[in-house]
């Protein structure tokens, strides 16, 4: 046996038929395996790097693929299985260049000495530096033999798609043959490769089957890592069949992770329906510019998130100023519009925006909207938000581009307001500083005749009160404006007795007064009617209007104390109407302690009792 084995290794030094005879002999030995070993090592080493051109005219792969077999057939396949497997990987770790060559190009021999020796094979191509030929090699398997490989190497994917090039190709066979493999190979691959692969291919694999909590695991490594990666993948996982059940899972781990803001926005959009509950959960969670970012990617139009965002002051305030700050007025627009809530709370939420917005065309035109769609105010609160709008620089400039009537339409646009809407809207004007009231001063006339056309018995003595008191105020601006105003609205009253309008017939008649005594210029004009043209028919009309009104009897008496006119009045009363009843009630209705005018009223009174 000895001098046999000799003479064929002389002879396999030098001839490939010579190197498969000894592997022969060896499978037909009773030698124990620990004496087969030794013998076979330098025999596959010589033959690896052996050529058999001459033997083979098949060529190099002709005898790999023999070679292989003969080894498979080697007795005690077991026990002799981990010391082959060492054996090889040796080999190929001291293989020279020209042996990787001829493994490249002998796909069929390098699949046999795969197969045959599990992963030592595959390993001892990676760690001897040539993971070209190990995917070269997997490529030019069948989809059997890819499966059986993976399953018997499964940390092979892993070095594998670690690579910086050629993963690519490798990720799409391993997706192609996934559902071959077996359940632990699956699971392995879910625990090794999520956070390491860069392509799409095998995203919805290792997401298949899987249950809630190993979702989460998995989608929680796949996110990790290099931002640009997770980008591409994130929208892969989105798209894939069992994450559609699972997005608001997902878009808490995105919301977590580093990436670009365009891509994450779209990722969170995904499949987001724009309800209460979602658009609730994107301003708690996410940062301002980047729940904007979702809303945009998701196509919600600003009105629809308006209305959902209406009761989040604090979120709608943080949206308001990064409109603003970037200049997005137009949008900004969109959504102040929008808004389903009082006035007061438009304007508390998007005061402090333009405060600190420079000035600006989109930034005016936004404003002059955002004053148009103030009025009418129906609440203290409301009053006090928007004088504070008026207030805002800009806003005189703004206001005063506009004709008197169309201040008096701005301020009461519609002639049929809420029961308090004057009274409040009378107070913002009255709140003004002295730019702003000089402007509304030119339309106290039109603002009048809006408020003749509005006012109704239920709107109260309250309105009536800021009503009398806007024509005094307005008065000190602009005089020709005011007496128009109190001409009309004194007319209006005389034929209200029963409505509480005597406030302002006190304010009307002293602004009417003095001009009708004096400026024949402006009596002229037209609009004091006939009892009103003439000191005499004024006083005339002003005592019948209290006479038989529900006014308070001592308010005619404070008048004509005012206008210096009570002798006259005193004796008209009592000469017309016997009224003498009248002015013990006008008496009794002046308190000497409330004002001077009311003391010297009941002094002057007691004359004519």
């Amino acid at each position: 046996m000895s001098l046999l084995w000799s003479d064929l290794n002389e002879q396999a030094e030098h001839s490939a038929v010579a190197t498969l005879g000894m592997l022969d002999i060896l499978a037909a030995s009773s030698l124990p395996n620990g004496n087969i070993v030794p013998l076979l090592v330098p025999i596959v080493r010589r033959a690896l790097a052996m050529r058999v051109a001459d033997e083979f005219p098949n060529g190099q792969a002709k005898f790999f693929t023999l070679l292989a077999d003969k080894l498979s057939r080697l007795p005690g396949s077991e026990p002799l299985r981990e010391p082959l497997e060492a054996s090889i990987q040796d080999i190929f770790l001291s293989l020279p260049d020209e042996g990787g060559k001829l493994l490249r190009e002998s796909p069929a021999a390098s699949g046999a000495f795969a197969e045959l020796t599990e992963d030592a094979f595959l390993s001892a191509l990676y760690k001897a530096g040539m993971p070209d030929q190990l995917v070269g090699l997997l490529e030019n398997t069948t989809d059997e033999q890819f499966a059986r490989l993976i399953d018997r190497s499964p940390d092979l994917p892993e070095l594998i798609v670690s690579r910086p090039h050629g993963a690519d190709s490798f990720e799409r066979r391993l997706a192609d043959c996934y559902g071959r493999l077996e359940d632990r190979t699956k699971a392995h691959l879910r625990a090794s490769l999520p956070d390491k692969i860069r392509y799409t291919h095998l995203v919805d694999e290792l997401f298949a089957d899987t249950d809630d909590n190993e979702f989460i695991d998995v989608a929680d490594k796949l996110l990790s890592g290099d931002p640009e990666r997770v980008s591409i993948l994130a929208q892969s996982l989105l798209d894939s069949r069992s994450a559609q059940p699972r997005l608001g899972v997902l878009r808490q781990l995105i919301v977590e992770r580093q990436m670009p803001l365009q891509v994450k926005s779209a990722l969170i959009a995904e499949g987001m329906q724009p309800t209460e509950v979602e658009i609730a959960w994107l301003l708690d969670r996410l940062d301002t510019e980047l729940a904007l970012g979702v809303i945009e990617k998701g196509g919600w139009s600003d009105v629809k998130l308006a209305s959902l965002v209406s009761n989040d002051q604090k979120h709608l305030a943080q949206i308001f100023r990064l409109f603003a700050s970037n200049g997005d007025f137009a949008r900004l627009l969109k959504l102040i519009r929008g808004l389903k809530l009082p006035v007061a709370s438009k304007m508390e939420i998007a005061s402090p925006i333009f405060e600190m917005t420079p000035p600006s065309r989109e930034r005016d035109e936004l404003l002059e909207q955002f004053i148009t769609s103030s009025f009418p105010v129906t609440t203290a609160r409301d009053a006090e938000a928007v004088g504070r709008v008026l207030r805002l620089p800009g806003a005189a400039e703004l206001l005063n581009r506009r004709s008197p009537a169309g201040l008096a339409k701005l301020v009461l646009p519609d002639l049929h307001p809420p029961s308090r809407a004057l009274h409040w809207t009378l107070q913002v004007l009255l709140s003004g500083e002295e730019e702003i009231l000089e402007i509304f001063a030119r339309a106290t006339a039109e603002i009048s005749y809006r408020l003749i056309a509005a006012i109704r018995k239920e709107h109260g003595e309250e309105t009536f009160k800021s009503w009398a008191l806007f024509l005094d105020r307005m008065s000190k601006y602009d005089r020709n404006s005011a007496v128009e105003a109190a001409a009309e609205s004194l007319e209006f009253a005389f034929s209200r007795q029963y409505w509480p309008a005597s406030e302002l017939v006190r304010s009307a008649v002293r602004i009417v007064y003095p001009v009708v005594k004096q400026d024949r210029r402006i009596v002229s004009r037209g609009f004091f009617s006939a009892p009103m043209d003439r000191p005499t028919k004024l006083r005339q009309s002003l005592a019948t209007a209290y006479y038989y009104s529900t006014w308070p009897p001592k308010d005619l008496a404070i008048i004509a104390e005012t206008l210096d006119i009570a002798d006259k009045m005193y004796r008209l009363i009592r000469e017309r109407w016997s009224g003498r009843k009248y002015l013990r009630d006008m008496f009794d209705g002046l308190d000497p302690k409330r004002s001077d005018i009311e003391k010297r009223a009941r002094k002057h009174l007691r004359d004519f009792l």
